[in-house]
């Protein structure tokens, strides 16, 4: 899978809901009672009745929505889980560790498809300063500003391919109109 694909799939995914366990299922009254009694203490009785609003959606959670795509999930109508294309089933903080390359997000390089972290959190990069991330219960999927989250860390997932931006291109000039900047910056002799 290539970064932009990932980004570009995330993306799609802006306004689905926010379970804790999501995976990119569609949230029923059974898959409800399954995560209530996995996870006793996070699904209390407030929690469960906003999850209630969900039923019927598509849900994620933060990590969640990254493995759903690193598993092979991309539109094909078959839901992969769980160690799936070598990428073990993990937390937030597992697939920082899980990454090829990471570094401070002040070094985000312009990729997109790259990881975003923060403790216990994860984004994915989409690319001039967005990330797309599974916010939260109250929240959802939401495309939020890179500088305004707190991220820490960004990180190239394993099994992604990432394309490194172009080079800009050097403004062309005509040599006339270059000599004319020059001279109008106090260059008196200009040697060809």
């Amino acid at each position: 899978m290539m970064g932009e694909q990932l980004a570009k799939l995330c993306k799609a995914q802006v306004g689905s809901g926010y379970v804790w366990g999501g995976l990119g299922y569609t949230l029923t009254e059974g898959r409800l009672a399954q995560l209530k009694s996995l996870y006793p203490n996070h699904y209390t009785t407030a929690y469960v009745a906003k999850c209630r609003t969900l039923i019927g959606k598509k849900v994620y959670d933060c990590v969640g929505l990254v493995k759903h795509f690193l598993w092979g999930n991309a539109g094909d109508g078959v839901l992969r889980y769980y160690a799936t294309r070598g990428i073990p089933d993990t937390t937030a903080n597992g697939m920082l560790a899980l990454c090829t390359e990471t570094g401070n997000i002040g070094s985000l390089p312009e990729m997109e498809g790259l990881l975003v972290h923060q403790d216990g959190h994860v984004g994915v990069y989409v690319g001039n300063g967005r990330v797309v991330e599974a916010r939260g219960i109250d929240h959802g999927v939401v495309e939020t500003d890179l500088s305004e989250r707190g991220w820490r860390q960004w990180g190239k997932l394993p099994g992604v391919m990432y394309v490194p931006p172009a080079p800009s291109q050097p403004e062309e000039i005509r040599l006339e109109d270059l000599i004319s900047r020059l001279r109008a910056e106090g260059i008196k002799k200009i040697i060809l």
